[in-house]
């Protein structure tokens, strides 16, 4: 768990890059999400592995920008969802997420 400061900072810097303020809920999951991701996925790289390494790096910066996913806003997304189900209860929100499934088939299907 992330200390306040370091969630103070986190908001700080997402709003100097989004322009938007986060609520110390959405910054608080969002930012440790950060952090765990970071932790599962940083590892270091081998030099036996180094040439992989950037033959990978060179397809991921030949990606046009807007097909590149901002790990960030979505984390920040993701968050906000579970701010909402928690404001609104657990069968609450799954109920509307069946009712939203159930348009969107429907709609799909005329």
């Amino acid at each position: 768990m992330l200390s306040k400061q370091a969630i103070e900072e986190f908001k700080q810097l997402y709003k100097e890059k989004y322009g938007e303020e986060l609520n110390d809920f959405v910054a608080s999951e969002a930012a440790n999400r950060l952090v765990r991701m970071v932790e599962l996925v940083y590892k270091p790289i081998l030099k036996s592995e180094e040439a992989k390494y950037n033959e990978i790096k060179k397809d991921a910066e030949d990606v046009p920008e807007e097909k590149k996913v901002d790990f960030v806003k979505h984390l920040v997304s993701d968050a906000k969802v579970s701010e909402f189900r928690a404001k609104i209860g657990e069968e609450e929100f799954w109920n509307l997420v069946r009712k939203s499934n159930k348009k969107q088939t429907e709609e799909n299907s005329s």
